[in-house]
């Protein structure tokens, strides 16, 4: 996990980020989680124009960190002009299908199996934590079974990632049954649970579920993309999703406010990605986890006032008050709502579209620091924190670092700097 923000004004974006990095994998249908910091997760993907990346929760695409992906394609089309940032977005994308030593087939191939036999591990925790292990008696592989058939109706209806069926999905992954049932041949698991459950069926199952959304065992990043296209004079910003690359594609899916653009009526843009609490307490005057509450308990005071009115006889036995509780409920919560606006959103909004470059950069860069202090006080993993990076990208001085931190020393290396500046 990470805390990052992006900024943005008619003038410039600004993003910042924390340098902790998240890695998870699977271990025998088990997720494993480490914390590490000094990760870089903010990019400038080009040479010449205004264009940046940041990433967040994996730092790598199947095993390929996404720095060393950002870096080659700056490399490789750093020089390049396009007129809109979606146009960025799309070749950044081209760039990785079609970069064959950085994902070669063989690469993939690996990890799709190695993915579906972790997701098979998974099922099979899933469907025998209760079932006992004498899987000799019918009635153990008779509860396995439909343990199996009720968590492959919830797996089914779960939606894709990126738009994949099951007709893609099965065909696609059909020839590599092979590979994954050996692979887990090796686990008594395994060898137990088919006795219940189909085998084909198992591992159509595992198949499905690395591409289903809530399911996944696939390592997960977030992408943003910010900055300007040669004819776009306000900037704008891209924010996916992204499980991989398979079936000769980057599987990635938009957030549900992907694109944001500046424009002459929308003056300004606040984006937090992953760790969001404070930022969003800065932003509405209170936290998500707060307004909840508020209104999970004002719920149950409207609840429990009628049941009194009817109890005392003040309102007449069987009154249906269904409509007149949503109404009292609804009309709290929009004021609630209207007086956050009011007084904290907006008003932080019309400043933010006024600010100049230097005041983003920081006020950017602060909000970070207070998530990543409340981060550090009140839990205790350490999934944010380190040193801040923050840059600013407008449309004339192009992609600057404000701060930016580096492994070495950049005073002990002049040959280094002297590359830089070539």
């Amino acid at each position: 996990m990470t805390a990052e923000i992006a900024l943005m004004n008619r003038t410039a974006v600004a993003l910042a980020a924390d340098s902790a990095t998240t890695v998870r994998y699977w271990d025998r249908g088990r997720e494993q989680v480490r914390f590490f910091e000094g990760a870089n997760k903010i990019f400038n993907i080009s040479h010449r124009f205004p264009v940046g990346m940041m990433i967040y929760n994996a730092s790598a695409l199947l095993g390929v960190p996404w720095e060393v992906v950002a870096k080659a394609y700056r490399d490789a089309h750093g020089n390049d002009e396009h007129d809109t940032l979606e146009t960025y977005v799309q070749d950044f994308y081209s760039f990785i299908v079609g970069e064959k030593s950085l994902f070669p087939e063989s690469h993939q191939h690996m990890h799709l199996v190695a993915a579906i036999s972790d997701a098979a591990q998974r099922i099979i925790r899933v469907v025998t934590k209760e079932g006992g292990q004498n899987f000799a008696e019918a009635s153990v592989r008779a509860f396995v079974n439909s343990e199996f058939d009720d968590f492959a109706a919830h797996v089914n209806g779960d939606p894709y990632i990126d738009g994949l069926t099951n007709e893609i999905v099965d065909s696609q992954t059909a020839p590599l049954r092979g590979e994954v049932e050996k692979a887990l041949e090796r686990y008594d698991e395994y060898r137990n649970v088919i006795q219940a459950v189909q085998k084909e069926k198992l591992l159509e199952l595992a198949a499905r579920a690395v591409f289903k959304i809530n399911w996944t065992t696939l390592d997960v990043s977030g992408l943003v993309f910010a900055g300007f296209g040669e004819r776009q004079y306000f900037p704008q910003l891209f924010h996916f999703t992204c499980y991989g690359v398979f079936f000769g594609k980057v599987l990635c899916s938009a957030a549900p406010n992907s694109p944001v653009s500046i424009s002459h009526v929308n003056v300004s843009a606040i984006e937090a990605f992953a760790q969001s609490e404070m930022v969003n307490t800065f932003i509405y005057g209170a936290s998500d986890g707060a307004i909840q509450k508020i209104d999970k308990s004002h719920g149950t005071s409207i609840e429990e006032f009628a049941n009194e009115l009817l109890k005392t006889g003040a309102i007449a036995k069987g009154t249906d008050l269904t409509a007149a509780k949503r109404r009292a409920v609804d009309t709290f919560n929009k004021d609630v709502s209207d007086y956050l606006g009011a007084t904290h959103a907006r008003p932080l909004r019309n400043v933010i579209g006024m600010l100049p470059v230097d005041e983003l950069a920081e006020l950017a860069e602060t909000l970070i620091s207070i998530e990543s202090l409340k981060e550090k006080v009140t839990r205790p993993t350490e999934s944010v924190g380190g040193p801040i990076d923050v840059a600013v990208i407008s449309k004339s001085d192009g992609f600057i670092w404000i701060k930016r931190k580096h492994y070495f020393e950049p005073s002990l290396n002049p040959r280094y700097i002297a590359r830089r500046s070539s």
